[in-house]
Parts: C-alpha cells; structure tokens; sequence
C-alpha cells in the first residue's frame, strides 16, 4: 500500500481508529458481563450489587435495611445481603399491599428533606 495521498492516509487513520475503538468497546463488554456473572453467582451482596439487581440507587437499598424491610449482615462497618434474604424481599414486595393513612397523616405537614 501505498499512503502519499492525503485521501489514502484519512481513510487508512479512520480504518485504523474504528478497529481500535471496536476492540476497546468488546473488551469493556467481556469486562461488564463479568462483572454481572459474578454478582449473579454471589451469596452474599454488597449494597452496590443489591442496588444492581434491584435497578435501584445504593441509597434505597440502604433506607430498606434502617426501615428493617431488608435484612442485611454487619462485618464490622461493612454491609451484606444474602442472596436469599434479596430474593425474599422481593418476594415480599410484589404481595405488599400499601399502608392506609389516617386522616391526621394526610393533612400533617410535610417534612422538609433539607
């Protein structure tokens, strides 16, 4: 090949940046199904992988443990969730019906977040 066009060098660079690039993407997706095989096989969860699974932020998961609807281990300051303590819960949460609020509650003043 020759490359002293400056047509046949754009083409050549755009080739060899588009295989690159396609490289770094299946190799990002090896590294993510990974990462999912993993949490699929754990017995026990973090907050993280919890919040994965359940398509929630780590905060959620987090307010269900203080709630005590998700029972959860403590290592030391450390978090984790039995696989089958998740799978429970959400068991448990497709059968849950919402709570009735008084009328008190209704008309109570929220409370601010900040």
């Amino acid at each position: 090949m020759c490359y002293d066009g400056g047509v046949e060098i754009e083409a050549w660079l755009v080739a060899l940046i588009r295989r690159a690039v396609r490289e770094e993407l299946q190799e990002i997706t090896r590294t993510l199904d990974g990462q999912r095989q993993r949490v699929a096989e754990s017995q026990y969860l973090t907050v993280a992988m919890a919040a994965e699974l359940l398509a929630v932020s780590d905060v959620f998961v987090r307010l269900e443990i203080t709630r005590g609807n998700l029972k959860c281990i403590r290592v030391g300051r450390n978090v984790r969730i039995k696989r089958s303590d998740l799978d429970a819960y959400i068991a448990g949460a497709h059968k849950q019906k919402p709570r009735e609020r008084t009328v008190e509650e209704l008309l109570a003043p929220r409370r601010s977040r900040r």
